[in-house]
C-alpha cells in the first residue's frame, strides 16, 4: 500500500467515479465479487453506519500504519503483523458494512486505487472428501492472483467462523474431519499470503467470537468491537431512518410539532430502544408504518409501540436461544 502525498485531502467516492467490477475474477469459486476502489456503492455503508467515531478512525489509522511499515520490512516475528482486522460484536450493528466500506473510505481519502474482494465462505464448503480444504487453498491462490496486479487488495471474509471454525469444538464423531483439515488449510494459506503478498489486508467479521479457532484470532492485528448503539448512536440512526421516510414523501407524518415536543418524542423513543441493534432500529420504523390505519399520519406513539413489539420479540429470541444477544449480556 502506497501513501498518496495528499493524504488529508478527501476525494469523494461519488464524484466522477463509476462502479467498476473486475469481471475477470467474478466467476472465481469463493468470490462473491471483486471491485475497484474507491467506489460510490460503499458510501452509504460508511456514512450511515453510526458507531463511535473512534472505531472508524482506528481502522483508518491501522491501514495508514501498514503503509508506514511496508518500506521497512519490519520483522514479522518482531511485530507479528498479519495485516488482519476482526470486527466482532452482536448482529445488526454494522460490522459487515464497515468491513466493506473501511477500505473504500481509505482509498478515497488517500487517492490510492485499490481492489476489494468479498468472499463467499459458504461456496467453499464441499461434501467431497478433502473438497473444502482444496477450495480454501484455491481461494487463497486466487487472492494472490488478484494481488499480483500490485494494488492494495482488501479481502472481506464475513461470518469468519464459517471458515475458521474452532477446532476444539469439532466432534470427529458428528463432524467430518474435513472441517479440521479446512481450518489447517486456512492457517497455512493465511501464513503464506502474509509473507508473499504484502499488499493484502484481510477484514474478518463475526457474531460468534468463541466459535473462531484461536490460531486465527491470535493472528489478528486489530480487533474492533462494534457494540450495540448507545443513546447518541440510536438518536442518529433513528433520525436517519425517519429522514428517509420523510424524503420518500408518500407517508403522512405527525412528528414535528413544536421543537420541544418533537425532541421529547425522539427522546422517549431513544430511551425505549435501549439494547436495540442498528438493524432493529431501522426495522421498527418500517413496523411502525404498518401500525397506523390507512392515511393516518405516523406518530411517536406508533414508533413507541413498534419498539415495544420489537423488544418483546427480541426477548422471545433470547429465551428460546434463537438470538445471539444473550452472548453479550
Amino acid at each position: 500500500m502506497q501513501r498518496h502525498p495528499n493524504h488529508t485531502a478527501r476525494r469523494s467516492a461519488s464524484s466522477g467515479h463509476q462502479e467498476r467490477r473486475d469481471t475477470a475474477f467474478n466467476d472465481v469459486e469463493g468470490f462473491s465479487y471483486v471491485e475497484r476502489l474507491p467506489s460510490p456503492r460503499f458510501t452509504d455503508d460508511w456514512e450511515r453506519i453510526y458507531v463511535p467515531p473512534e472505531k472508524k478512525e482506528q481502522g483508518l489509522r491501522f491501514l495508514d500504519l501498514l503503509v508506514q511499515l511496508a518500506p521497512f520490512e519490519a520483522s514479522r516475528v518482531g511485530l507479528s503483523v498479519s495485516r488482519t482486522i476482526l470486527f466482532c460484536g452482536p448482529p445488526g450493528c454494522g460490522k459487515s458494512s464497515l468491513a466493506r466500506s473501511l477500505p473504500n473510505e481509505w482509498t478515497s481519502r488517500t487517492g490510492v486505487e485499490g481492489i476489494l474482494i468479498v468472499a463467499n465462505c459458504h461456496q467453499m464448503a464441499s461434501d467431497q472428501r478433502g473438497g473444502t480444504q482444496k477450495n480454501v487453498q484455491e481461494f487463497f491462490q486466487r487472492i494472490e492472483e488478484v494481488a499480483s496486479l500490485g494494488l492494495p487488495t482488501f479481502v472481506v471474509v464475513d461470518e469468519a467462523e464459517t471458515l475458521a471454525t474452532n477446532r476444539g469444538s469439532v466432534n470427529p464423531q458428528t463432524n467430518p474431519l474435513d472441517t479440521l483439515f479446512a481450518v489447517d488449510a486456512l492457517i497455512e494459506s493465511l501464513d503464506r499470503l502474509i509473507i508473499s503478498r504484502t499488499n493484502v489486508c484481510l477484514l474478518l467479521t463475526t457474531n460468534q467470537h468463541r466459535h473462531i479457532d484461536r490460531a486465527i484470532t491470535d493472528r489478528v492485528d486489530l480487533e474492533i468491537l462494534i457494540e450495540l448503539p448507545g443513546p447518541s448512536e440510536r438518536t442518529q440512526i433513528l433520525r436517519d431512518a425517519l429522514g428517509v421516510v420523510e424524503q420518500l414523501g408518500i407517508f403522512p407524518l405527525a412528528l414535528k410539532g413544536p421543537g420541544r415536543q418533537a425532541a421529547g418524542g425522539l427522546g422517549r423513543l431513544v430511551k425505549a430502544t435501549d439494547r436495540f441493534s442498528g438493524r432493529d432500529l431501522r426495522h421498527l420504523v418500517v413496523e411502525a408504518l404498518t401500525l397506523r390505519a390507512a392515511d393516518e399520519p405516523l406518530t411517536w406513539n406508533h414508533l413507541i409501540r413498534a419498539a415495544e413489539i420489537k423488544r418483546a420479540m427480541n426477548q422471545h429470541h433470547t429465551n428460546s436461544k434463537g438470538g445471539y444477544l444473550h452472548d453479550y449480556e
